[in-house]
């Protein structure tokens, strides 16, 4: 189960979220969305121990990620917003980079990198640099790190982002096929592609998080006109979604790789 309890979150006077507290019961996926902005990536990061809350606690199986993210870490793959691996790994090697990180044994991490790179269709090319493949690939690569190690609880940010329609069904055909069997929270600004998904949908707006069982039950739209959601902070606005992408990160042509060359020519 993961827990949030009295959590908040706030940037200089900025508060994204107060108080927020909620249960989410094993193996049901939740839907988390809410408009750019509302502080969607701030809760995925407090989820996964990147980010500290400012008050309260998350814990997982009744580990608390803010005093014990060491023993919280094995449970959980979490996939950021932009994916931010080295662009001068191949597929394979960024792969085998996180296995180590997480601590899997070899023979297991060669294993699941096997039938990840099988799932997620990474053979033809698993010897490619990242900063060459198309944003589809890297976000399959993305996706596919945080099942490494086969954990009990999944935390991804807006896993199909530079995906076309075609990749996003498959993808989200895959989170079908572990529903029951993961806790899955996944984040979106729109919920209507991946409504079949959700067990629970976990609305978040003007710092509050708000749980019901279907869209037709959307409490963001309450009190809005023409159903629409309320207005989100200025990308540049304390509180506005942060990501995960270094300076250094490919940008979503795979020029990175021609940056170096010109560089180092």
């Amino acid at each position: 189960m993961i827990e949030l309890k009295n959590l908040s979150r706030r940037f200089d006077d900025f508060d994204v979220f107060t108080g927020v507290n909620a249960k989410l019961a094993n193996g049901k996926i939740f839907v988390l969305y809410g408009e750019a902005g509302v502080g969607k990536t701030v809760l995925m990061r407090l989820l996964s121990g990147v980010l500290a809350p400012n008050e309260g606690d998350v814990r997982i199986n009744g580990f608390s990620v803010v005093t014990d993210l060491r023993k919280c870490k094995p449970l959980f793959g979490y996939a950021p917003e932009s994916f931010a691996g080295d662009p001068f790994m191949t597929p394979y090697e960024y792969l085998r980079f996180i296995a180590g990180v997480k601590g899997i044994e070899s023979e297991t991490a060669s294993r699941q990198i096997r039938e990840l790179s099988e799932l997620l269709h990474l053979d033809p090319v698993k010897d490619t640099p990242l900063c060459k493949l198309p944003p589809e690939v890297r976000a399959y690569v993305n996706f596919g790190q945080a099942l490494l190690g086969n954990p009990d609880f999944l935390f991804l940010d807006d896993p199909a982002r530079g995906l076309g329609s075609l990749e996003t069904r498959e993808l989200y055909s895959l989170l079908e096929n572990l529903k029951g069997k993961k806790t899955i929270v996944l984040a979106l600004t729109d919920p209507e592609p991946a409504a079949f998904l959700a067990d629970e949908f976990l609305c978040l707006r003007d710092g509050t998080l708000e749980s019901f069982g279907s869209l037709s039950e959307d409490p963001c739209r309450d009190g809005t006109e023409d159903g629409e959601l309320p207005a989100a902070p200025e990308p540049d606005a304390p509180g506005a979604e942060e990501t995960e992408t270094p300076e250094d990160a490919p940008d979503s042509d795979g020029n990175e790789c021609e940056k170096d060359g010109e560089e180092t020519a």
